[in-house]
């Protein structure tokens, strides 16, 4: 009889912390090996992206969690969000505990795989492992998708009893870089024989067999320049308005030059993907930056945006780990300028597959964009490394391999 492995992720949404779920939850020899069942907070958007991701799945179990009426709530509440939010955790925390601990009951997986954004991360999934151990599950593998926070607010001290009483019962944790791990290592007190490293793998990124025509239309106006691109949540986090900053630093640069040309004659573009709720925001950015005729936002999918370019710019300040639009970049054998921070520097080299620079430096950043962008030569052989990078480290079948090791040896030893 095949061994039962159930996956639990709580998002809001199907992003970049859901990938390896897809990949697993839809790989055949994962579906041959093992009997496989999947839970998930039930939201409008997580299931579009579920349904487009992964297709349809038959052992699935959406769950109405409080979670979801809390952060609705926090929405509209303004600066009181958190006050409402640490008065409410206690009744959310038993509840979705005792959802949970139901459904654990009734499946009685041999391996929970607990998918976390972060850590703390989701409720429901730090109340998981007590939960399976209820239940009788006795293996347990929480994935931390980013950088752990530590113990050094008030709101993560209230937070130290739970975490300290589920990581008891949590076989391996495990994360995308040698930085995560080490952070949680650090914030969790744990020994380096439960934390393990399993790096992030994609699925081959296939562009949309017809370019969208507004990407046509973008590149048109963009013909002659150099095509810089970012795909990311706008968020501070991510440094959009860094690499604004950097752009109009280029810009400057071109002093008595024609307009958007730097010293060297060299001329840029800026590709930003954006859903339309983030439009506005993103324009009055780039108007407050005075580049707004450089920029051009994009409802596109992020690997028909990353095709479309010769540079890719991922300039993340804070609260990023593994991101898998840089694997999506190297992919399509596109040079990335990326920063110093957890483990991105794992995946762009400096000087071999890219250029990094310190988080929130525009001036560095400007800097390498103006070495890259001037030196076509560089751009390709960039590009091309970070192709032979990608196909050796970071495909789908490298990780979900290692995932399918990781399991095998934890059923082993839990004989």
């Amino acid at each position: 009889m095949k061994p039962k492995l159930h996956i639990h992720s709580d998002s809001s949404f199907f992003g970049g912390a859901e990938n390896m779920v897809g990949l697993i939850l839809a790989d055949p020899k994962m579906q041959n090996e093992f009997q496989i069942s999947f839970s998930y907070r039930q939201t409008a958007d997580y299931e579009v992206g579920l349904a487009k991701w992964v297709g349809k799945i038959s052992n699935a179990f959406p769950l109405k969690l409080p979670t979801t009426m809390i952060e609705d709530v926090c929405s509209r509440l303004g600066v009181l969000s958190r006050l409402f939010r640490f008065i409410s955790e206690p009744i959310v925390l038993v509840s979705e505990f005792i959802t949970v601990t139901r459904l654990l009951r009734q499946l009685r997986p041999d391996i929970l795989h607990l998918n976390n954004g972060g850590y703390p991360g989701a409720l429901s999934t730090r109340v998981a492992p007590i939960a399976a151990k209820l239940a009788g599950v006795t293996t347990c593998v929480m994935v931390v998708n980013n950088l752990a926070v530590p113990y050094d607010r008030p709101a993560r001290i209230f937070e130290w009893p739970l975490d300290a009483w589920s990581k008891r019962f949590v076989s391996v944790y495990l994360t995308a870089s040698n930085s995560a791990s080490e952070r949680l290592r650090q914030v969790l007190r744990l020994p380096m024989s439960r934390a393990s490293v399993i790096a992030n793998g994609i699925a081959n990124q296939k562009p949309s067999a017809a370019m969208p025509a507004a990407l046509v239309e973008a590149c048109a106006r963009a013909e002659g320049t150099v095509k810089l691109g970012i795909a990311a949540i706008f968020e501070p986090r991510k440094g959009h308005a860094v690499l604004f900053d950097a752009l109009r630093q280029v810009t400057e640069h071109a002093g008595k030059d024609k307009a958007g040309q730097n010293s060297a004659g060299t001329s840029y573009s800026l590709f930003v993907q954006a859903s339309p709720p983030d439009l506005s925001a993103i324009n009055e950015l780039a108007a407050e930056k005075g580049i707004s005729s450089h920029v051009t936002i994009l409802d596109v999918s992020a690997v028909d945006l990353i095709n479309a370019i010769d540079i890719f710019v991922l300039p993340s300040t804070q609260d990023e780990d593994f991101p898998n639009v840089n694997l999506i970049a190297m992919a399509l054998e596109k040079p990335i300028i990326s920063t110093n921070l957890a483990g991105i520097p794992t995946q762009v080299t400096d000087r071999f597959n890219g250029l990094i620079v310190e988080p929130g430096d525009a001036v560095a950043l400007a800097t390498a964009i103006e070495t890259l962008g001037c030196d076509r030569k560089l751009i390709k052989s960039l590009g091309a490394n970070g192709l032979s990078r990608f196909e050796k480290n970071y495909t789908a079948q490298t990780a979900l391999e290692n995932y399918h090791q990781l399991y095998r040896r934890l059923l082993a030893e839990s004989d």
